[in-house]
C-alpha cells in the first residue's frame, strides 16, 4: 500500500495527460540545476545542524569547552541547530520527492530513516530524563556518565545518518 502510494507520488501530481515523465517529481529529479542546488542546500544545512550538535556534544563529554557551562553553550547555538534542522529536513523531503520508489526500496535510506528514529529518542530522552538535573552538572568540566552516553549516541547515531 505505502509503495503504491509512493509510485503515485512519483508519476502523477503535475502530471499532463497522464504521462508520468511530467509529473513534478520527475520533472524535478530530472532538473539538472534544481536538483543540485537542491543537494548542496541540503549538504549545507546538514553541516550548520551536525556542526552544531558535534559542538554540544563534544561539551557534554568534557573534550571541547570544558571551562563554558553546558547551558550557555547550548543556548548559543540552539538557534543554529534549529535553522541547519528545519532547512535539511525540507530540502531532504524534497530530494526524496524526486524519486520515493527508488529512496523507499533502498537499504542505505533505511537505515538511514533507522538512525534518525535513534537520534530522535535520544534527543527526547536526554531532554526530559538527564538534562532534569542539569544544574548539577551544567558547570562542571567533565558531566556525569548519563550525559556522556547521550552525547556519544548523538555522535554515533548522527554520523551514521549522514553516511
Amino acid at each position: 500500500m505505502f509503495h503504491d502510494f509512493l509510485q503515485w507520488l512519483q508519476d502523477v501530481p503535475g502530471a499532463t495527460d497522464g504521462d508520468p515523465t511530467t509529473s513534478w517529481s520527475q520533472q524535478f529529479g530530472g532538473s539538472l540545476h534544481l536538483w543540485a542546488l537542491t543537494e548542496g542546500t541540503h549538504v549545507l544545512s546538514l553541516m550548520l545542524f551536525a556542526g552544531t550538535i558535534l559542538m554540544v556534544d563534544l561539551r557534554m563529554l568534557g573534550i571541547l569547552f570544558r571551562n563554558v557551562p553546558y547551558s550557555t553553550l547550548n543556548n548559543k547555538v540552539l538557534p543554529l541547530t534549529i535553522a541547519g534542522f528545519i532547512l535539511a529536513t525540507v530540502t531532504g523531503v524534497l530530494l526524496f520527492f524526486s524519486n520515493p520508489v527508488h529512496y523507499y526500496h533502498s537499504v542505505f535510506f533505511r537505515a538511514k530513516i533507522l538512525f534518525l528514529l535513534v537520534a530522535a529518542v535520544n534527543i527526547f530522552w536526554f531532554h526530559f530524563r538527564v538534562q532534569k538535573n542539569m544544574a548539577a552538572w551544567d558547570a562542571r568540566p567533565s558531566p556525569p556518565p548519563l550525559v556522556k552516553l547521550a552525547a556519544g549516541v548523538s555522535i554515533a547515531s548522527w554520523i551514521l545518518v549522514i553516511l
